[in-house]
C-alpha cells in the first residue's frame, strides 16, 4: 500500500548531501517488507549529486542511527557498512527512469556541484504484512523534537 509521496530536488550548484542512512530507520516497519519507488525527473549524474546505494546493505537489517543535523535527513549510520563488503553503485538515471530500494538499503548521496538540477519524485510502498512500529517511531520523533 502507498505510505507517503515525496518530491527530493537538488537545484543547480545547491543543494546539501544526504548523510548514509536506511529508511527504515525513519519507519520502523516490521518487518521491513516495504520499498521506496524513485522516479528520476532529471537526469541523475556523478556530479548533480547522484544516489548511491551499498549493494547488498538491505541484508543487514535496520543498524544503529542518530541525528544528522541535516533537514530533511534527520538519521545517519552511527558506523559505516564496509564499502569494500558492500560496495556504492551510482543510481545513474535519465528522466523517467524507476529506481526500487528495499527499505533496509544503505544509502546516500553528494551535494549538487553541476549546472544542472537533480529531481526525484519518490513513493513509498509496504505490504499490508508491514506495521509500523509505533513505539520506535514515537521515540524517533520525540528525539528530532528534543534537538
Amino acid at each position: 500500500m502507498l505510505q507517503d509521496v515525496g518530491f527530493f530536488a537538488k537545484p543547480a550548484r545547491h543543494g546539501s548531501a544526504a548523510p548514509v542512512h536506511q529508511d527504515n530507520a525513519f519507519d520502523f516497519y516490521e518487518p521491513p517488507y516495504a520499498l521506496k519507488a524513485t522516479i528520476a525527473l532529471d537526469t541523475s549524474t556523478i556530479n548533480n549529486g547522484v544516489m548511491y546505494c551499498q549493494r547488498g546493505s538491505q541484508k543487514l537489517g535496520v543498524l544503529p542511527h542518530h541525528l544528522s543535523g541535516v533537514i530533511g535527513f534527520s538519521q545517519t549510520l552511527t558506523d559505516p557498512v564496509s564499502t569494500e563488503d558492500y560496495p556504492e553503485v551510482p543510481m545513474l538515471l535519465e528522466p523517467g527512469d524507476l529506481l526500487l530500494h528495499h527499505t533496509d538499503a544503505v544509502h546516500r548521496s553528494d551535494p549538487n556541484a553541476s549546472p544542472h538540477p537533480r529531481r526525484m519524485l519518490a513513493m513509498e510502498w509496504s505490504s499490508s504484512n508491514a506495521v509500523r512500529n509505533t513505539e520506535k517511531y514515537e521515540q524517533y520523533i520525540s528525539q528530532l523534537q528534543a534537538s
